[in-house]
């Protein structure tokens, strides 16, 4: 990896995407405290992937090639409305956490009207919630990086350059100039769907896989945040909430199902394709202790309360009626609707395959010349 050249080549990049530079946070920003997500871009720059930060209000993310560098970037709007957005959840959450039958302060929930104006100066936390806060700040980070990174070491940017010979070859997570992912590169809508549900399984995976090969034994005062990701009954619930919260944040309800649209799937079917991970995760040997504690939050009775009640925190009741003909309309069809994306996906995540082992070789070979 050339820093250097890779560096310039990403500024090239966002400036032609974004007219945008570069962002340097500062040492104390909401950026630069993420622990987890520095052990996260360390392991991608370890696998020549460089990883930088836009300095843009608007919500988005990339993966991408330029000039020879794969890169992926963050934009700082990004950090700031899931710092916003964590911030006013974890403040309205009863503590002990994650009591499904009443886990919120409803004084708080009810008023959460003027935080999401923007006046943070009013959020009050307790350490509790604090540690809450960035634990599911942490775990939101770290799940998008790792989902532009399945879009890079998957084969999707790789297969979009040398399978469909686009010359720009990108996928951003939110429409670049109003424009999907689809309309930008001249790409069947459902093709960019099928990666984007592969990249999201890479995403689950590997954030539970950093979750479970970090210490959680060295340098714990003033860490309370690490102690809620230690323990399985606290973290399966921060991690599905920080997941969900990353499809709303990124996505939009409509009205109905039938009139979403989108590169990505809609929110909802994320949730699902990501919940089947997790479970495939948690099934592996030695990871029955896991199993029960996701288990024992995705199947609670009050599991579908606990989500639409943080749907109003975050979005206010304007926007609850649609987030409710949603769940309507996909209650009881959810399988059913994941299974034929599935089915539509297979084959070009088994030609996209191809693509990534032909990638892995490529980059191996580079380096076995150094």
């Amino acid at each position: 990896m050339n820093r250097s050249l890779d560096e310039a080549n990403f500024s090239d990049f966002i400036r032609e995407s974004f007219d945008a530079l570069p962002w340097d946070p500062e040492p104390d920003s909401d950026f630069s405290i993420l622990s987890l997500f520095h052990l996260a871009k360390e392991h991608c720059e370890r696998r020549g992937i460089y990883v930088g930060a836009i300095d843009i209000d608007d919500l988005n993310a990339v993966a991408f090639e330029h000039k020879g560098s794969e890169c992926i970037g963050i934009t700082r709007g990004t950090i700031e409305q899931l710092h916003h957005a964590l911030g006013l959840v974890a403040s309205c959450m009863k503590e002990p956490f994650f009591d499904a039958e009443q886990p919120w302060d409803d004084e708080k929930r009810l008023d959460a009207t003027r935080f999401r104006k923007g006046r943070q100066d009013e959020l009050h936390l307790s350490n509790g919630q604090r540690a809450l806060w960035q634990a599911l700040m942490d775990v939101s980070v770290v799940f998008i990086l790792h989902h532009e990174l399945g879009h890079l070491e998957s084969g999707h940017i790789y297969w979009l350059q040398q399978g469909l010979r686009k010359n720009r070859a990108a996928l951003f997570e939110r429409p670049l100039d109003h424009k999907s992912n689809a309309e930008l590169l001249g790409v069947d809508a459902d093709n960019i769907t099928a990666l984007e549900v592969d990249a999201d399984t890479d995403a689950v995976t590997a954030t539970l896989e950093l979750l479970d090969g970090i210490s959680y034994t060295s340098d714990r005062e003033g860490n309370l945040w690490l102690n809620l990701l230690e323990n399985n009954d606290t973290r399966y619930p921060i991690v599905d909430i920080a997941f969900n919260i990353v499809f709303v944040l990124f996505s939009h309800q409509t009205a109905s199902v039938e009139s979403y649209h989108g590169s990505h799937p809609h929110p909802d079917i994320r949730g699902a394709y990501c919940n089947a991970g997790a479970l495939v995760y948690c099934s592996q040997p030695n990871q029955e202790e896991a199993l029960q504690a996701y288990r024992r939050w995705r199947t609670s009775p009050h599991l579908s309360n606990f989500y639409w009640e943080m749907h109003y925190v975050l979005k206010g009741p304007y926007h609850l009626q649609d987030y409710l003909a949603n769940a309507k309309s996909l209650s009881g069809k959810i399988n059913k609707v994941t299974q034929e994306l599935w089915e539509h996906s297979k084959p070009i995540w088994n030609n996209v395959a191809e693509y990534a082992d032909e990638r892995r070789k490529k980059r191996d070979s580079a380096r076995e010349r150094k």
